[in-house]
């Protein structure tokens, strides 16, 4: 392994609507949250499900593209790196906050459009899946990458 990179990349659903900001060069910066979640059985077999906030910035025309194209709901795979920050509070306080910069993303589908398969817990799914013919959905994808990714 001769090159370490910093890179992250999250499937989730959108908090609300991304928040865009413009700058005085025309510069564009969208910031979101998405929601992921994680399942396990706890001690007594009962499906638990664990939900991670991630806080997400994106720049330019890609910043431009999620701001158009999403809605809280919306199922989303993003790619980028991740940037931890420090500041001081208004008391004085040290305080740390980490964000993943967006390079690409990739939407899935609106939380509307979910699959009623979706809401089973994963015992239901494996129980389900033999009693169930496969079935083969399209899903409309959107894929955006930025081509400047050195942005600090």
């Amino acid at each position: 392994m001769s090159t370490l990179t910093n890179q992250v990349k999250l499937m989730g659903r959108l908090g609300s609507r991304p928040e865009i900001v413009t700058f005085k060069d025309k510069f564009k910066l969208a910031k979101f949250s998405i929601a992921t979640n994680e399942n396990y059985k706890d001690k007594e077999g009962v499906w638990q499900t664990i939900t991670q906030w991630h806080n997400i910035v994106a720049w330019g025309n890609v910043a431009e593209s999620i701001c158009k194209n999403s809605d809280k709901g919306l199922q989303i795979v993003i790619e980028g790196r991740l940037n931890s920050k420090t500041y001081e509070s208004k008391s004085g306080e040290k305080r740390y906050y980490t964000e993943i910069e967006t390079s690409k993303f990739q939407m899935i589908k609106s939380k509307k459009q979910k699959a009623s398969s979706l809401d089973e817990t994963p015992e239901d799914s494996i129980k389900n899946s033999t009693k169930k013919p496969i079935k083969k959905t399209v899903v409309k994808a959107v894929k955006v990458e930025n081509k400047k990714t050195n942005r600090n």
